[in-house]
């Protein structure tokens, strides 16, 4: 018989004595860990016949069942939509109705952790600006590259930032999200603007006819919010359809290794071409006589 990760979830609460009693709710590999606020509520004669469940123990604190790898996060997932403290499913976040304002809440909730992280970065770039430009003063080289690390870290690398976000908004796990961002910047791959300067060729697949520039995509937004979405959704059928005995390494292995590879062979390739259509035709308006360019954007930068 299935075992069914809503009823255990159900039980397990109950057992544990409601879900007002609940104060914490993780999982490792094998076993749900949760706190609890008053222990005299506990059943632990029934969390230890649950079925579905390989036993139940109170360790530092924590009371403890024993899933089994993959079954675990499916009832922890439940256990936290039901008591308020985790989404029970990718469904919860994704909107009812996708209109302007559901894809712009949609942004809202990524950016929103990492937004003081770039207001933090600002700041030291302004006091940076400041001591060189505004005072003219030459700062030590070393302390200069300390200062670049704090200053350029952040914006160079907020692919990392924004997929792990992503990923976890949509339900995903953040491990995963934040490996798929760095993976997006990693040194082996060329550097995004190395190649748009021209001072290094991005990496050349073939598929038949077709090439495929591949690069890395540093300060680059859209690629990675698009992937920690798709990272999300793809974990979650994952989790649906491979068994909970290899679960935990197939699931991890195959969201990574299919994210990575939609994203740098069809993803980034096709944002890229976006970027450069556009940035063309903004040249082109630019470049139009006034009577033109002017009109489209003589307010703007002022022709």
């Amino acid at each position: 018989m299935k075992k069914d990760p809503v009823e255990v979830a159900k039980a397990a609460i109950e057992g544990l004595g409601g879900k007002e009693n609940i104060a914490s709710v993780t999982h490792c590999a094998t076993r749900l860990r949760v706190g609890v606020k008053d222990e005299s509520k506990v059943d632990a004669e029934m969390l230890k016949n649950i079925p579905g469940t390989a036993g139940y123990f109170v360790k530092s604190g924590q009371h403890q069942l024993i899933l089994g790898t993959g079954f675990v996060n499916k009832v922890c997932d439940e256990v936290q939509g039901m008591t308020g403290m985790g989404e029970a499913s990718v469904a919860a976040k994704l909107p009812q109705k996708w209109d302007f304002q559901a894809v712009t809440k949609i942004i809202s909730d990524v950016f929103l952790p990492i937004i003081p992280i770039l207001l933090a970065t600002g700041i030291i770039m302004g006091i940076r600006g400041l001591l060189t430009s505004g005072f003219g003063l030459e700062l030590d080289p070393t302390f200069n590259t300390i200062l670049a690390v704090l200053t350029d870290t952040a914006y160079t690398f907020i692919p990392v930032l924004v997929c792990w976000s992503a990923c976890s908004i949509f339900g995903g796990a953040p491990a995963i999200g934040l490996v798929l961002g760095l993976m997006l910047v990693s040194p082996s791959l060329p550097d995004k603007w190395s190649v748009v300067f021209g001072n290094a060729e991005a990496l050349k697949l073939a598929l038949g006819p077709i090439v495929i520039n591949i690069q890395g995509y540093q300060s680059s937004v859209l690629p990675a919010l698009f992937l920690g979405f798709f990272a999300a959704m793809l974990e979650k059928k994952l989790h649906e359809i491979i068994p909970d005995i290899v679960d935990l390494l197939l699931v991890p292995f195959l969201t990574l290794a299919i994210s990575l590879l939609f994203g740098l062979l069809v993803v980034g390739p096709v944002l890229s071409l976006v970027e450069k259509l556009l940035t063309d035709i903004i040249m082109a308006l630019i470049n139009l006589p006034l009577g033109i360019g002017g009109i489209a954007y003589g307010g703007l930068i002022q022709i």
